[in-house]
């Protein structure tokens, strides 16, 4: 595909054209994967060309972040036994598990079986594959509410879209949207729409310019992310730290007095972007902390805000209640007519009122 079809249409522009580069691309329907990796090849075209890390091109918010491990469909004491050796070896104390078997008792016992064998400090959190119905995956959250489960992914089909919302108005912990939101268009729809609270970006399905819109668009609403990964291998794992290494809110890890974190400060269960450390195969966001803002809280403060309080003061307009002080903190959102009439005098150099005349509107014969 990149030989065949990509790369005619891109042979002349530079690695800095990438808006160039990405409007050709989108000229193909599909094919996301190929388009990811000709993105994040430019990134490290730039990198090398800067003796730069990509990471620090990204953000450069660290060099490592934290990881999950994905528990996958076994009998439940194989699943334990699984997530106690990955503890055990590489320090990882989040882990993915995957639900969506019929029944779905099956799934919730061995979860309730993975959360009394790890302990209360381990995260877990878990993917479904749309593989519930609305009716089970609410059945499934209920059963397991005692089980702290930090996330819910995907735990029945996007297209069913009332039992989407209807099981997403009663999680108890935020859901997660991932094959459904591989866009900044689905994310939106997914959000506003009320079919998820949370979004899982890929780079392998959107490079790092897509990705980066993604998480700004997630930072603006509030919206918690998490980076995944699609079995990508050692590259395309590599890309998926750079990128939240790179960017505070998916999932980089700094400590309480903002300095990066070291590996012997933290022990294991970190990946980090320095040669030769090892990267566990799937890549999971560090759940927000009081030191670890993943996402933006609150709003800045309206600076016409500060400026409109000078209009709290007693009003001399006769009539209008001259001399009654306005509640401290008032603000008027409406000026006042006579600021109107003084900016469009100093606009034109004489007199235009904006107050309505008596006779109304000046018609076409009118003076």
């Amino acid at each position: 595909m990149i030989e065949k079809i990509f790369a005619p249409q891109l042979l002349g522009l530079t690695a800095l054209e990438r808006e160039s580069v990405h409007e050709r691309l989108d000229r193909t329907v599909g094919n996301p994967a190929a388009k990811a990796a000709i993105d994040m090849a430019l990134w490290d075209i730039l990198g090398r060309a800067a003796g730069m890390p990509v990471s620090g091109l990204l953000g450069g918010y660290s060099d490592r972040m934290r990881v999950s491990h994905m528990v996958g469909f076994a009998p439940a004491a194989e699943m334990v036994a699984e997530a106690e050796r990955i503890r055990d070896t590489y320090g990882i104390t989040t882990f993915k598990v995957k639900v969506g078997r019929q029944p779905y008792t099956e799934d919730v016992t061995a979860c309730r079986a993975l959360r009394e064998a790890l302990g209360p400090d381990v995260d877990l959190y878990i993917d479904g594959n749309r593989g519930w119905t609305a009716s089970d995956a609410v059945r499934a959250l209920r059963e397991m509410a005692d089980l702290g489960l930090t996330f819910a992914e995907e735990l029945c089909p996007a297209d069913d879209v009332l039992g989407r919302r209807w099981l997403v108005a009663q999680s108890p912990v935020l859901f997660i949207a991932d094959e459904s939101a591989t866009r900044a268009a689905e994310v939106t729809r997914e959000l506003l729409g009320g079919s998820a609270t949370a979004i899982s970006i890929k780079t392998a399905r959107t490079g790092f310019i897509a990705s980066q819109r993604v998480l700004h668009e997630c930072e603006g609403l509030g919206v918690e992310v998490v980076m995944g990964n699609q079995i990508d291998g050692g590259i395309g794992t590599l890309c998926s730290v750079a990128f939240g290494a790179a960017h505070g809110g998916a999932g980089a890890v700094p400590d309480p007095d903002g300095r990066l974190v070291r590996q012997a400060d933290r022990g294991r269960g970190l990946a980090r972007l320095a040669p030769g450390s090892p990267a566990p195969q799937v890549l999971g966001a560090r759940p927000p902390t009081d030191h670890h803002p993943a996402v933006l809280q609150g709003r800045q403060p309206c600076r016409r805000r500060h400026r409109l309080r000078r209009e709290a003061r007693a009003d001399p307009r006769p009539g209008s209640g001259c001399g009654r002080q306005r509640p401290r903190g008032h603000v008027r959102l409406r000026p006042r007519q006579g600021v109107i009439d003084r900016a469009l005098r100093r606009t034109h150099g004489r007199r235009h009122s904006a107050r309505p005349r008596p006779g109304g509107p000046r018609g076409p014969g009118g003076p």
